[in-house]
């Protein structure tokens, strides 16, 4: 980096620590997430995933508080989809692996899209 101009590498140094923040922006709220429904450690990753799902629907205020999506598609999103982490999901059992009087859907619980 020593052909760097200083303006670049403090360019990049704020790039750097802007990342750094929000990496740990989203550890924290995914760890939120699945510490208030009481998910082991191991599902992390979908809270995280979960996270960065949510994060990318926030609007922005450079973008006259609008969201990525709206910008590009010229379209308001639909929120109404939006399901909340942990809740409970039912998944519909397929014939094949249910006999006549078993019950056609299983209870589970919601860890993201």
């Amino acid at each position: 980096m020593s052909h760097m101009k200083s303006r670049d590498i403090s360019q990049y140094v704020r790039h750097h620590n802007s990342c750094l923040r929000m990496n740990k922006t989203i550890v924290e709220k995914a760890r939120c997430l699945r510490m208030n429904i009481g998910l082991a450690k191991n599902f992390q990753v979908e809270a995280m995933n979960m996270t960065c799902f949510l994060i990318k629907r926030l609007s922005i205020v450079a973008l006259d508080m609008k969201i990525e999506e709206e910008v590009w598609i010229s379209n308001t999103i639909d929120y109404y989809a939006i399901r909340m982490f942990g809740f409970s999901a039912y998944v519909h059992v397929s014939n094949e692996e249910r006999s006549k009087l078993d019950v056609k859907s299983r209870q589970c619980i919601f860890i993201g899209y």
